[in-house]
């Protein structure tokens, strides 16, 4: 007989087993599913959440940045399709009170953050931006915690983000209270922290303090910059009660005033700024135009005094008054625009050449002083009463040139340049010579010059005339305090030296009876040949210039001499120069 028990309880047990299975399968993959569901609901706003899943049993856990939070992430688990129940094991951050967050810029360009923050997302936030204020490096030492004011977090990462124009500093926050601090990099950076510092802050938050340095500088300067305009002050100044000091100076001196000062750390040591600055602008106030500034403790000024009388007394100031610590630099004071600007040059018989009237600077008149030693000889003392003017017209220089090179020429020459006008006057030692000065000074003046003359000649039959020994002495003692200069290494004349030519010239048609060798030397540079040939080129340029200037041909013999006859040692420049010379010797 068949036992059927045998065969149906293996059966049932196996669809029991299988039938388990399954639910137990389904059961995992609604979880799974439901936990999916709710996790992607909280993502956006609750990363901290989590959630667990009993069958259709959820529990969420997690540190809540705030009781809402809290609730509302467990709203929103419940919301998730399928919950049947769900429930909250969340825990809360702790409170920070106050509530501190700290961001300390070290000068490498590290920030290290410090304090509390209320969420990942805030904290993401405020490293990001301390990295675009700094060097890209940042210790992130901050802990969530509860507590934070409305407005943190745009807050936080303004203050952090003025960090980016400082070398080094902090941004720190209580609350809704922000400091700020450090040095600036750049003057336009201090601008721009100061600027944002004091307008309105962002996320309801207020200023609690602010104290940014200035860049330092090298050098520290200072300009007061004057016109008929009003005057300009550009530079830096440590502080504003400076600044507000040197607007008043320069408002006692100056009905216009533009204030283009900058805040800077840096003043030089030993020296009040604010005094220095002070008696900058004192003296800039003397003048019709120029400046007066510092550059660290060096006082320099250039400019067109008012008067006379403001003039010498800033040259007063600037030997006996410079503020302590102070040095003076460059000075160079104008006196006021000279109209007509006259300039004289005179070469009169029995008389020192004298210059007089106005020049623009010293060294004008000194340039005059040795184009007239050139052309005169070294002999002659100049007279300079040359007195410094401004409104020297454009090219006076080069006017002034021509007319001492003309009037060099000339017996009882003289030269006046009015404005733009020069006129010549005197006696030629020649008809040649007094053609080509009337067309030096028509012709080769700057533009803008007009030049006008009234020159005679002196006939060489109203001297008396010479015998050998006298003509002899005569030549030498002509040559003594000069000699006759040519281009280097040329036997092109040099203009300055047509003055002293044209009076040899005159000397040797005195001297009727005798013939004059002419003689070139040079000194030992170069090769024998070379000095050979140019010492005759020399001496027959000479002659050819006699010649030219009325001097019989027959009465003159051009030799070269070379380097064969030295006068002094070639082994110095002075002794070469004194051996580059041509003389004239008397031949009976």
């Amino acid at each position: 007989m068949c036992n059927w028990k045998k065969w149906i309880w293996p059966g049932i047990l196996a669809t029991v087993l299988l039938t388990a299975l399954a639910m137990l399968m389904r059961s995992g993959a609604i979880e799974q599913d439901l936990q999916s569901k709710a996790l992607d609901g909280l993502s956006a706003n609750h990363g901290w959440a989590q959630v667990a899943l009993d069958g259709r049993d959820l529990t969420l856990t997690g540190v809540a940045p705030s009781e809402e939070a809290a609730a509302e992430a467990l709203q929103i688990a419940e919301d998730a399709y399928d919950v049947r129940v769900a429930k909250s094991e969340t825990t809360l951050l702790p409170i920070a009170d106050p509530f501190t967050l700290s961001a300390v810029k070290e000068e490498g360009g590290r920030i290290v953050l410090s304090g509390s923050v209320p969420s990942e997302q805030v904290r993401s936030g405020i490293v990001e931006a301390a990295r675009a204020s700094g060097g890209g490096e940042v210790d992130d030492q901050l802990a969530l915690n509860r507590g934070a004011p409305d407005g943190f977090s745009d807050l936080s990462t303004f203050g952090i983000s003025q960090l980016k124009g400082l070398v080094s500093g902090s941004a720190s926050l209580v609350n809704s209270d922000l400091s700020v601090e450090g040095l600036a990099a750049t003057a336009d950076d201090f601008g721009s922290i100061v600027s944002a510092l004091a307008g309105s802050l962002p996320g309801g938050g207020k200023l609690a303090s602010s104290s940014i340095t200035p860049p330092a500088v090298t050098p520290y300067t200072l300009a007061a910059e004057t016109s008929p305009e009003g005057m300009v002050l550009t530079g830096y100044v440590p502080d504003e009660d400076s600044r507000s000091a040197l607007l008043e100076a320069a408002r006692a001196v100056s009905d216009n005033v533009t204030d283009r000062l900058q805040l800077a750390s840096g003043t030089p040591g030993g020296m009040s700024w604010l005094d220095a600055g002070r008696f900058a602008i004192s003296k800039a106030g003397s003048l019709l135009n120029g400046t007066a500034s510092l550059r660290d403790t060096v006082f320099s000024i250039a400019g067109m005094a008012k008067d006379a009388g403001a003039k010498s007394a800033i040259e007063s100031d600037l030997a006996n008054a410079l503020p302590a610590g102070v040095s003076l630099g460059t000075s160079k004071v104008d006196l006021p625009i000279i109209r007509p600007y006259v300039w004289n040059f005179e070469n009169m018989e029995g008389s020192a050449p004298a210059l007089s009237g106005y020049q623009p600077d010293e060294a004008f008149g000194v340039a005059n002083a040795e184009q007239i030693s050139a052309s005169l000889g070294t002999g002659q003392p100049v007279t300079n009463a040359l007195a410094i003017g401004a409104g020297a017209p454009r090219g006076l220089a080069a006017a002034a040139s021509v007319a001492i090179q003309t009037a060099s020429r000339l017996i009882n020459g003289k030269a006046q340049i009015t404005g733009t006008d020069l006129m010549v006057t005197g006696e030629a030692l020649s008809d040649q010579a007094a053609s080509e000065i009337r067309t030096r000074v028509e012709n080769a003046l700057p533009p803008g010059f007009i030049g006008k003359h009234d020159i005679s000649v002196r006939k060489v039959e109203t001297a008396t005339a010479l015998d050998p020994d006298q003509c002899q002495q005569a030549l030498v003692d002509s040559l003594a305090g000069n000699s006759i200069r040519f281009e280097t290494a040329k036997d092109i004349i040099h203009e300055d030296s047509y003055a002293l030519l044209d009076r040899l010239s005159f000397l040797v048609k005195r001297c009727p009876t005798v013939t004059i060798e002419v003689g070139g030397h040079t000194d030992s540079d170069g090769s024998d040949d070379y000095n050979q040939d140019l010492s005759e080129d020399r001496a027959n340029a000479v002659r050819f210039y006699l010649v030219h200037n009325g001097v019989f041909v027959g009465r003159l013999k051009a030799v070269g001499y070379g380097e064969t006859k030295p006068i002094a040692d070639n082994a110095t420049e002075e002794g070469k120069a004194r051996n580059r010379r041509i003389e004239f010797t008397v031949i009976r």
